[in-house]
């Protein structure tokens, strides 16, 4: 579930191989699923920003829309900004992943501060907005897989890594994000599971593995790192999609896949994890309510523009809790429409002099770096400003 609007169109991530039936569904408590999750196909949409000057690029057009339609809307974009009054106009060429609020003749929403509570997404009190199709629309947020990926991994590392961890990764391939996690990471041993290739290599403290990451995966690396008495930390990223298969069974899949994490998370016993989470569409045939583990569940920059997926961090697996999936759809449906378009003033913690776009992608890419930077200490300086630029540099 990446991008709501790109799938009703027809764009599918690639088949699993693996066979899964509807009629392996079952459900109990509190609508919890149990069946055949033990192996997991593993496929990812990517993306590729490009650091944005002047006008931006309108991204997220469906890919069965024209090149002339994407055009068409370019030029459209170009002639909104140029017809806006000279400091409004100035403002967004300086922010251009905010020009979709000038395109769609939005007011413009503010924030004094960006804060560590601006990650987060707490259901019980998020604003909602209904779910709409918003293929028409002018988008100009960038969708970057990798880069997401970095920034939340780099979050998560962060908080949770010693020395001498070692990190089991199911789904991470392609990884070329991995190069630049394992330099900021130098004393932690990373375990890769793809059947996917790679784009990284092996080294000294990165392991790859171009398989399935199995219930069996899980129970040897287990028992391989008790014995080496290594504290785990686990992340996921694992997706399974039958392309061409009806809806109804897409979504069983996305759920089956949420299960098969739960499973390997309760056999790892990890001092932390973060899960990729997202909630299947409510649609006829699928429950209103899902049981899965408790965690606090953290934003993602760099998603597609009406993207519902999320990271979920989990430092108790045995507790769960019951999940509305109409609730949790609309919270990110405000998110997409309205947080993340909003103009952040200021970001705790970092220099205004750091703050190029002032969209909530970039204030939660920076603000991440730089909690970074000060966990690293005097020890390490941490240029976040030559950081950016590299990745803008990496990521085009």
């Amino acid at each position: 579930m990446e991008d709501r609007d790109q799938r009703s169109e027809g764009q599918q991530p690639t088949s699993s191989s693996l066979p899964t039936s509807p009629k392996e569904v079952r459900w109990t408590g509190v609508n919890k699923l149990q069946g055949p999750a033990a192996q997991t196909r593993v496929q990812r949409p990517s993306g590729t920003p490009t650091k944005p000057k002047g006008f931006a690029k309108v991204g997220e057009v469906s890919s069965v829309a024209s090149r002339k339609r994407r055009q068409e809307q370019q030029n459209r974009l170009n002639e909104i900004l140029s017809s806006l009054p000279e400091e409004e106009r100035r403002l967004y060429l300086a922010n251009p992943h905010l020009q979709q609020v000038a395109a769609c003749r939005l007011p413009l929403q503010r924030k004094p501060l960006f804060t560590a509570k601006d990650r987060l997404l707490d259901l019980k009190t998020a604003p909602r907005a209904p779910y709409r199709p918003r293929n028409e629309e002018i988008k100009t947020f960038v969708h970057s897989g990798q880069r997401k990926l970095l920034i939340t991994e780099i979050e998560f590392l962060s908080r949770f890594s010693l020395p001498n961890d070692v990190v089991i990764y199911a789904g991470a391939a392609g990884g070329f994000h991995q190069k630049i996690l394992a330099e900021l990471f130098k004393q932690v041993l990373f375990v890769l599971y793809d059947p996917q290739p790679f784009t990284v290599q092996p080294t000294p403290m990165r392991e790859i593995h171009q398989n399935l990451f199995t219930t069996q995966t899980a129970q040897q690396l287990s028992l391989r790192f008790q014995r080496e008495g290594r504290r785990i930390l686990f992340i996921s990223d694992i997706r399974r999609v039958e392309e061409g298969s009806p809806e109804l069974d897409r979504q069983k899949l996305i759920i089956e896949d949420l299960e098969a994490q739960r499973v390997w998370m309760e056999i790892l016993k990890p001092a932390a994890s973060l899960l990729k989470f997202v909630m299947p569409y409510p649609i006829e045939g699928i429950p209103e309510h899902l049981g899965y583990s408790d965690g606090t569940i953290f934003l993602q920059p760099w998603v597609g523009a009406t993207s519902t997926e999320t990271r979920l961090l989990v430092l108790d697996q045995r507790t769960e809790v019951d999940y509305d999936v109409k609730q949790y759809e609309e919270a990110l449906a405000y998110h997409n429409q309205i947080t993340r378009a909003t103009y952040y003033e200021a970001i705790e913690g970092v220099p205004p002099d750091q703050i190029g776009c002032h969209c909530y992608d970039c204030a939660s890419e920076l603000f991440v770096l730089n909690q970074y930077a000060r966990r690293q200490g005097a020890a390490l300086r941490v240029d976040v400003k030559g950081l950016v630029r590299e990745l803008d540099r990496l990521f085009q």
